[in-house]
C-alpha cells in the first residue's frame, strides 16, 4: 500500500506547486514539488530505496533524513518519467545513491546476516529497503529537521514509521521478520516517541545498550504490538552503523 502511496505522491509532486500534498505541509510556505513547473523545487522526494517489493527482502531500515545530496542526485532524482521505482530505484540511474545506501545500509546489515549464518548467498541491494523518516533530499530541511517532523508527525506515523513496519513483515530471516531498525540515537529516537506521544501513539522506550563501540535502544510502538523497533548507532557520523564486529553482536540479540 505504501509504495502505491508514494507513487501516487511523486506524480503529484511531477505536475505542479503546492504547499500540501496529500496533507503534508511545507513549514515554510515554499511549494513541496514543481518538477512540472519549477525545476529548482527545494522539496525533492525520496521516500525509500532499495527493494521495491517485487524481490526477497530480509532488512528494513528507517533512515532520518537524505539530507543536501550531490549536485548530480539532485539533477538526477527531478525528471521522473514514469513511476519512482522503474526510473529511479530499478534503473540504478542514481549510482551515488545506490553505492551509498549499498555501503552504509544493505551490506552492514546483510553482511551481519550471513557472518552470522542466518543468510546464504552474496547479499544484494535489493534484498534491503531503506525508509526515509523525513522523506526531502533538500538542503532546507536538511538545516531544520524537527520544525518539518512536528508538522507532519502524523504523516511521518503513517507513511514512513507503518510503511517500515509493515515491510518488515514479509523479511524472509527469522532474525530480523518483523523487526525495523532505524539508523538515529537514543537522543533522536526519544524526541521522535515524544513527537508520536503527542499525537496519541503511545511508545514505550528500552534501555540503551551498549557492545564494544556500538550503541542501540530496543523500544516498541504500542499501535504496532506486533513489529520490534531498535535504534542503532556507531561512535562517530550519523551515517554510520557501529563497526562491523559490533554490529554483528548487537542483531545477534535482536
Amino acid at each position: 500500500m505504501n509504495y502505491l502511496y508514494w507513487e501516487n505522491f511523486i506524480s503529484k509532486w511531477n505536475t505542479g506547486n503546492s504547499n500540501a500534498i496529500n496533507g503534508w505541509k511545507d513549514p515554510d510556505s515554499i511549494p513541496l514539488y514543481g518538477c512540472g513547473n519549477n525545476l529548482s523545487s527545494r522539496y525533492i522526494p525520496e521516500p525509500w530505496w532499495g527493494n521495491d517489493g517485487n524481490h526477497v527482502l530480509h532488512s528494513v531500515v528507517i533512515n532520518f533524513n537524505p539530507g543536501k545530496g550531490y549536485q548530480g542526485q539532485m539533477k538526477g532524482i527531478v525528471p521522473y518519467k514514469k513511476s519512482y521505482a522503474n526510473d529511479v530505484v530499478n534503473s540504478g540511474a542514481l549510482y551515488i545513491n545506490d553505492q551509498w545506501q549499498w555501503k552504509n545500509r544493505a551490506y552492514p546489515i546483510l553482511g551481519a546476516l550471513q557472518r552470522l549464518g542466518i543468510k546464504k548467498g552474496y547479499p544484494c541491494l535489493r534484498e534491503h529497503l531503506s525508509i526515509e523518516l523525513i522523506p526531502w533530499r533538500t538542503p532546507s530541511i536538511n538545516a531544520n529537521y524537527w520544525k518539518y517532523l512536528k508538522l507532519n508527525i502524523q504523516k511521518v506515523y503513517d507513511n514512513s514509521i507503518c510503511f517500515a513496519a509493515n515491510e518488515s513483515k514479509r523479511i524472509a530471516n527469522h532474525k530480523l521478520n518483523s523487526v525495523v531498525i532505524l539508523r538515529m540515537s537514543a537522543n533522536t529516537t526519544t524526541k521522535l516517541l515524544k513527537e508520536l506521544n503527542i499525537i496519541g501513539i503511545q511508545c514505550c522506550t528500552g534501555q540503551v545498550g551498549t557492545i564494544g563501540k556500538g550503541k542501540y535502544m530496543n523500544f516498541q510502538i504500542n499501535n504496532i504490538p506486533d513489529v520490534k523497533f531498535i535504534s542503532i548507532w556507531g561512535p562517530t557520523s550519523r551515517n554510520n552503523f557501529p563497526p562491523q564486529a559490533d554490529l554483528d553482536n548487537i542483531i545477534n540479540l535482536i
